[in-house]
C-alpha cells in the first residue's frame, strides 16, 4: 500500500465521522452515533488491511508489523489478570463448605425441633448454627457473583472482538441480562480495571474500548454541541431580526399617519409613540435575550395600537360630534398606551441600571479602600 492509499484510508475514516455527525444533526438523534461510527470504521479498516496485505503476498513484512501493532492495541484494552478470580474461587470453596457444614446441622435441628424432640436443646443448637450458615451462605453467593462476572467478562470480550466500540444492547444479548444491569456491570468492571481504557458514553448506550476512540467521541460530541448552540443562536437572531422588522414597519406606518394629521395634540402623542417603540426594539436588538419580554408587545399590543391610530385617521376625515367624541377617546387611550410602553421600556433597561449602580458601588468601595475618596463623598 503506497502513501496515496494511506491518504485514502484516512479520508474514508474522516468521511465516516462527518457523515455520521451530519446525519445525527439532521435527525437530532445522537443515541446511535458511536455505534454507527464504529461499525463503518471497522468495515473500512478490514478492507484497508486486506488491500495492505494483498493476495500476492507483497507487503507481508509491513502487514506483520501492522498486525503486531493492532494486536498490541487490543492487549491494552483488556486486563490479563482478571480481578477477583482467585478470591472468587476461594470464596465459593470455603463458602460452600461452611454453608454445608453449618447449614445441614441447623436444618436437622430445625426438623427435630418441629417434631417435638427436645425442643429446648434443638432450638438452642439451631440458633447457634444458623448465623454461621447465613454468613457462609453470603460468602458463597459473593464468590459465585464474582465468578459469574468473570465468565460474563469473557463473553463480553468475545462479543467485542476487535471493535473499538460496542453497543450495550449487543453485550446485553450476549450475556442474557437486561441493558440496565449490563450498564452497571460495565461501569463496575471499568472501575475495577477489567477494561484498561474503557469508557461509557454519556447515554451509557455504548462501551468505548480505548482512549483514542473516546477522544474522537468527545471531539465529535463537542462539535455537535457547538453546532447546536450556533443553530440556536442563529434561530434567536432570526427571531430578533423578524421582530425588529415588524416593529420598524409599525413605526413607518405611524409616522405616515402622523404626517397626514395636522393637529399638534395627536401629532405629539404619535411622535412619542414612534420614539418609545423604536427604543424598545433598539434595546432588544442590543440584547437579543430580551426578545421574550416583548413577544406579547409585538403580537398583541402593537397591532391593536396600530388599529386605533388608523381608526383615528379615518375619523379625522369626518366632521361630526360622534367622530370628535371617538377621536377624544382614542387620544386618551394613546396616553395610556404611551405610559404602558414607557414602563415596558423602563423594565427592559432595569438590569442595565442595576448593573450600573452595582459598578458604581464597587468602584466607590475600591476608591475608599485606597484612600482616594472621602467617606462622606457620594457618587
Amino acid at each position: 500500500m503506497d502513501e496515496n492509499d494511506f491518504s485514502k484510508f484516512g479520508q474514508s475514516i474522516c468521511d465516516t465521522v462527518t457523515d455520521a455527525v451530519n446525519s445525527a444533526m439532521e435527525s437530532m438523534d445522537f443515541s446511535g452515533l458511536s455505534e454507527k461510527i464504529s461499525s463503518t470504521a471497522d468495515h473500512i479498516m478490514q478492507e484497508t488491511v486486506g488491500a495492505f496485505t494483498g493476495k500476492n503476498g507483497q507487503g507481508n513484512k509491513k502487514g506483520n508489523v501492522y498486525e503486531k501493532t493492532d494486536k498490541e492495541k487490543l492487549e491494552l484494552r483488556f486486563t490479563k489478570k482478571t480481578p477477583g478470580k482467585v478470591s472468587g474461587i476461594l470464596m465459593c470453596t470455603f463458602g460452600g463448605i461452611g454453608t454445608a457444614g453449618f447449614g445441614l446441622p441447623a436444618f436437622i435441628l430445625l426438623v427435630l425441633g418441629l417434631i417435638g424432640r427436645q425442643p429446648l436443646v434443638t432450638s438452642c443448637g439451631f440458633l447457634g448454627f444458623l448465623p454461621f450458615a447465613i454468613a457462609f451462605g453470603i460468602l458463597l453467593k459473593n464468590g459465585c457473583d464474582r465468578l459469574g462476572r468473570i465468565s460474563r467478562f469473557e463473553r463480553y470480550k468475545r462479543c467485542i472482538g476487535t471493535k473499538a466500540l460496542c453497543a450495550v444492547r449487543s453485550l446485553s444479548g450476549a450475556v442474557g441480562l437486561p441493558e440496565k444491569k449490563v450498564q452497571k456491570e460495565l461501569e463496575r468492571m471499568i472501575s475495577q480495571g477489567y477494561f484498561l481504557q474503557g469508557h461509557m458514553d454519556d447515554e451509557k448506550s455504548c462501551l468505548i474500548l480505548d482512549d483514542e476512540t473516546y477522544e474522537l467521541y468527545l471531539h465529535s460530541k463537542q462539535q455537535m454541541e457547538n453546532a447546536r448552540r450556533e443553530e440556536e443562536q442563529q434561530a434567536g437572531n432570526k427571531e430578533v431580526r423578524e421582530a425588529v422588522r415588524v416593529g420598524m414597519e409599525y413605526i413607518k406606518q405611524i409616522r405616515q399617519i402622523n404626517d397626514e394629521l395636522p393637529q399638534p395634540v395627536i401629532s405629539e402623542k404619535l411622535s412619542h409613540l414612534e420614539e418609545v417603540i423604536g427604543l424598545i426594539y433598539l434595546s432588544v436588538q442590543k440584547t437579543p435575550e430580551k426578545i421574550g419580554s416583548i413577544k406579547r408587545f409585538t403580537e398583541y399590543y402593537l397591532p391593536n395600537t396600530m388599529s386605533l391610530v388608523t381608526r383615528y385617521r379615518d375619523l379625522d376625515r369626518i366632521d361630526t360630534d360622534k367622530a370628535r367624541e371617538s377621536k377624544a377617546q382614542i387620544e386618551n387611550a394613546l396616553d395610556t398606551i404611551n405610559d404602558a410602553f414607557d414602563k415596558l421600556l423602563d423594565s427592559l433597561y432595569e438590569d442595565d441600571r442595576m448593573k450600573i449602580q452595582t459598578d458604581i458601588a464597587v468602584l466607590k468601595t475600591l476608591l475608599s479602600q485606597e484612600g482616594l475618596v472621602d467617606d462622606g463623598l457620594h457618587m
